[in-house]
Parts: C-alpha cells; sequence; structure tokens
C-alpha cells in the first residue's frame, strides 16, 4: 500500500499522475459526501478542493510525515468545505424559492388588480384607455405617446385630463 506521504511528495516533485491515486484514495469520502447532499456537483467542486489541499500543504512539516495526520488534516478539510458549500447551495435555494413564491403570489395579485382595473376603466374610450397605459403603466411621456400617435402633447394632455375626471367619478 503506497503511503499517502509518498504521493503527495511524488506528486510535488512533478509527478502529476499521482494526484489520481490520491483521489481514488480519497474515493469512499467523496462518494459519501455526494450522496449526503443536494448539490449534484458536490464530488466535483471537493476533488478541485483537493487538488488545493495538495498544493498548499507543506510535507517537510514533522507533523505530516505519518500517513494518519496526513489523512485526519485532508479529511477534516474536505468536510469543512462540504459543509461551506452546502450553506452556499442552502442560501441560493432559499433564495430562489422566496423569488418563486413571490412571483406566484404577485401573479395572483397582479391578475387580481388587473380585473378590478379593467372595471375601472370600462367607460373609457380606447383612446383614452392606450394613453392612461402608456402614460402611468408604461411610464411613457406625454410627448413621446403624442409622436405615437401622430397628435400634439396638448391633445395627449387633455385625453389623460378627461379620462382621469372619468376615472375620478367612476371611483366615487
Amino acid at each position: 500500500m503506497t503511503k499517502i506521504y509518498s504521493l503527495i511528495h511524488e506528486y510535488k516533485e512533478g509527478d502529476k499522475n499521482k494526484i489520481l491515486d490520491l483521489i481514488h484514495k480519497f474515493d469512499p469520502l467523496l462518494n459519501k459526501l455526494q450522496r449526503n447532499s443536494n448539490y449534484e456537483d458536490m464530488k466535483h467542486d471537493l476533488v478541485l478542493f483537493l487538488f488545493k489541499i495538495v498544493d498548499e500543504i507543506a510535507v517537510k512539516l514533522h507533523k505530516f510525515e505519518h500517513d494518519k495526520h496526513i489523512i485526519s488534516y485532508i479529511e477534516k478539510s474536505m468536510k469543512n468545505r462540504y459543509i461551506h458549500i452546502n450553506k452556499q447551495n442552502q442560501k441560493i435555494y432559499n433564495c430562489q424559492e422566496i423569488f418563486d413564491n413571490y412571483m406566484v403570489e404577485n401573479q395572483y395579485e397582479e391578475n387580481f388588480n388587473h380585473i378590478i382595473f379593467n372595471d375601472i376603466i370600462k367607460d373609457l374610450t380606447s383612446k383614452e384607455k392606450y394613453v392612461i397605459h402608456k402614460v402611468y403603466f408604461e411610464n411613457l411621456p406625454e410627448s413621446h405617446v403624442a409622436e405615437i400617435l401622430n397628435v400634439s402633447r396638448q391633445a395627449i394632455y387633455k385625453t389623460k385630463t378627461r379620462a382621469l375626471n372619468k376615472l375620478k367619478r367612476n371611483i366615487a
């Protein structure tokens, strides 16, 4: 059985194929962490993190001369990384869930408001409806609406004022 210490040392000396042996040695841990996670790329992220650990580990330190110390260090580091990745993904999932719920709630609210709005504007002419929609819902300036309809800005202002007066009467 090849010692982990010698695999890391050989990898750092330039034998890049030794990293595959290291990944193979930690494959059971990687598979276990992947199974326990809802994140489908967990194993891939942890393998990349293993590269980082191996690159940063100082094999010349006396505490890493025995495999049990190296294995313990790598396992703890990978478990901490696993926790960190899961927390990040949980935040993303929670934000997505809140956004989805907000969109569903707003869709119902928007539909309800649309029904009420259509009931209120039923007495307006099609031109008045168009002007109110463009000015208040699309936030277009009156001059731009005037260009679209090929009329003066003053005509749009009068149409808008007339529509608003009708709406006030309908609401009151």
